[in-house]
């Protein structure tokens, strides 16, 4: 059965991906990742590790992205970003760090709406917003996507930014 498991994928086009995952409290957690997670189309096989806070999944690059995985565990209420990295949507020359100041957030929904739509965005490489501090810290490709431009979409989402 483990040999069945693994086999989804031709070899060659199985990736493993490590993704940083805030927001696990227990076993339970960690349990419901991996039973998710696991079930989805493209992945291979999922190991979470609660003590490391972190994902390991073995899966089908060309059917699930490492992008996608990270949507998918965010949806179920955790917080997931790939190590800097593994971010490959565009060059490490043309990448850049923007830290933008969020007004307006009220609640961990608030949160994953700007996550989820900026992260969508092409030239948006990773997205990391924090409700306590008021800011998102936003990976992005410059070259498509200014840091103006950033603000302004999380703004036409009716923040302040």
């Amino acid at each position: 059965l483990p040999q069945a498991a693994t086999s989804a994928a031709p070899p060659s086009a199985t990736e493993t991906t490590v993704i940083e995952v805030d927001g696990m409290t227990c076993n339970s957690c960690v349990q419901s990742i991996e039973g998710r997670i696991g079930e989805m189309a493209g992945v291979c096989s999922i190991k979470v590790s609660l003590s490391e806070g972190k994902a390991t999944v073995q899966h089908d690059a060309s059917v699930m992205s490492a992008g996608a995985l990270c949507e998918h565990i965010e949806d179920m209420g955790f917080d997931a970003t790939l190590p800097q990295a593994a971010t490959s949507a565009a060059p490490p020359s043309a990448t850049e760090t923007t830290v933008i100041e969020v007004d307006g957030m009220t609640c961990n929904s608030c949160v994953q709406s700007i996550e989820g739509r900026i992260g969508e965005m092409a030239g948006v490489c990773s997205i990391k917003v924090s409700l306590s501090e008021g800011k998102a810290t936003v990976q992005h490709d410059a070259s498509v996507m200014s840091a103006g431009a950033l603000c302004e979409h999380i703004e036409d989402m009716g923040f302040d930014a």
